[in-house]
């Protein structure tokens, strides 16, 4: 199931909104605090986490106007009410699956695709009068939310900091999953190509080798079936390596190598600094270039475009679809 309804435009249903009206109003720097808090509280992050600072282009919540408060309480609200009937419609499908005697032998896997877009600037971009009116205006709820949705780490949507890609994932397949604990929280990290290869083995399906006469490329995922069961082994004993719009990660264990498009590689120690903020490049360089002549090799086979390139493709494709007012004429 695609669910769209965490994204913008945020918008949802009056019920909703009114639910979560009021409930944002400490703003996002008592609330990241208060989450990250939480998050330990769970297990969910490492004790020794800490909190990235507030980016320098968000403004303090102390320095908003109420009336500016009011507004931005607002959109959280109305986001915070989407989130609210994507939780309702989950329920009636597990409800479904009960009643009709599947839920044990059904896998689930509940995820986001990324962390919170930052789009339009720190405050974001609504119409205030039209919150909590169902498909009334291009509503986003900027940089200060999205950095209270990607707590504790950098970065948002787009971006190969955590704050762009790490997501929850949430598994529940009661037959499949056997003599473990509820509930259990686990630390390996995987990415998206492993659920592929876990529904694979699952389903006992075959791959295939062709599809309209062309080659199916092989998959760098490891099924995650052994993982889900208890084991304890590091599911990836590979690096694994993500591109995106020219942002770049190398994954190799602990290390992460990670850069901005067309900027210098940054190394982290995932294990101590899971929000990256203490960049050992300079100390591992040896590190660093192994996992970049790694990544270069990884690009070279899978055929990873150059940003540059890509992008000024990308703008010439976007021109022709949508010509100017003199070339229409």
């Amino acid at each position: 199931l695609a669910y769209n309804a965490p994204h913008f435009p945020v918008q949802c249903m009056p019920e909703e909104y009114e639910k979560y009206r009021g409930r944002f109003m400490e703003g996002w720097d008592v609330l990241r605090s208060k989450r990250l808090a939480k998050q330990k509280r769970m297990g969910l992050v490492p004790h020794n986490t800490k909190l990235t600072p507030r980016p320098k282009n968000i403004p303090a919540w102390s320095s908003l106007s109420k009336n500016k408060q009011n507004e931005m309480d607002a959109i959280m609200a109305t986001y915070a009410g989407m989130i609210d009937r994507v939780d309702q419609n989950i329920g009636k499908l597990v409800h479904h699956l009960e009643q009709t005697g599947e839920l044990n032998n059904t896998i689930i896997f509940f995820l986001s695709d990324n962390g919170g877009e930052a789009e339009t600037g720190a405050l974001g971009q609504f119409q205030f009068k039209n919150l909590g009116i169902y498909g009334k205006g291009g509503n986003k709820y900027g940089k200060g939310w999205a950095s209270l949705s990607n707590t504790p780490f950098r970065e948002y949507k787009h971006f190969a900091h955590q704050g762009g890609i790490q997501t929850p994932l949430i598994v529940h397949w009661p037959s499949g999953i056997l003599n473990n604990t509820p509930n259990r929280i686990l630390s390996q990290f995987g990415y998206l190509p492993d659920i592929v290869e876990t529904c694979i083995e699952v389903s006992k399906a075959k791959r295939p080798r062709t599809k309209n006469s062309k080659i199916v490329p092989s998959s760098d995922g490891i099924s995650l079936l052994k993982t889900l069961q208890g084991s304890k082994k590091p599911l990836h004993t590979e690096p694994i390596f993500i591109e995106h719009e020219g942002n770049r990660i190398a994954r190799d264990g602990k290390w992460k190598l990670v850069s901005y498009a067309n900027k210098a590689w940054e190394l982290f120690d995932m294990d101590e600094d899971r929000s990256e903020i203490n960049d050992l490049a300079s100390q591992h360089p040896s590190i660093v270039n192994r996992l970049n002549s790694a990544f270069a090799q990884w690009s070279k086979r899978v055929g990873v475009v150059d940003w540059k390139i890509a992008r000024t493709y990308s703008v010439y494709r976007a021109k022709k679809k949508d010509p100017s007012p003199k070339q229409q004429r």
